[in-house]
């Protein structure tokens, strides 16, 4: 690492149950330690138990910090619609601008590629 008072570290959490802040439907959202996003990796695993999975690695930087974080989840295709179905709803409850937006940054491409078929 540089010596650059403006270099960046990785946030660090052993266990990914202990990360900092929470979002529950009775709780006020911690934001404190939240993640601003800035990179999204996604590719895919073979589970050997339980078949094709997603990972999808999320990072950025740890906000009102200079530090960084990642973290990489693995989404089986109801987490994955799960997720979707979140952000397709709350950009719609935030209103016309956001849903432009969303979907502009959308790569719609990606989706009209073939499916690969099962052997």
């Amino acid at each position: 690492m540089s010596n650059d008072s403006k270099a960046r570290t990785l946030y660090a959490v052993d266990d990914p149950r202990f990360l900092p802040g929470n979002i529950a439907p009775t709780d006020q959202i911690d934001l404190r330690h939240a993640v601003i996003v800035q990179e999204v990796e996604a590719c895919l695993v073979d589970q050997p138990v339980t078949g094709p999975s997603l990972a999808i690695r999320l990072s950025g930087i740890v906000r009102a910090s200079t530090d960084t974080a990642r973290i990489t989840l693995l989404l089986d295709p109801a987490s994955a619609a799960g997720i979707m179905s979140e952000i397709g709803g709350l950009a719609v409850h935030i209103g016309p601008r956001f849903v432009d937006a969303f979907l502009g940054a959308l790569n719609l491409d990606a989706l009209s590629e073939p499916v690969p078929q099962a052997v």
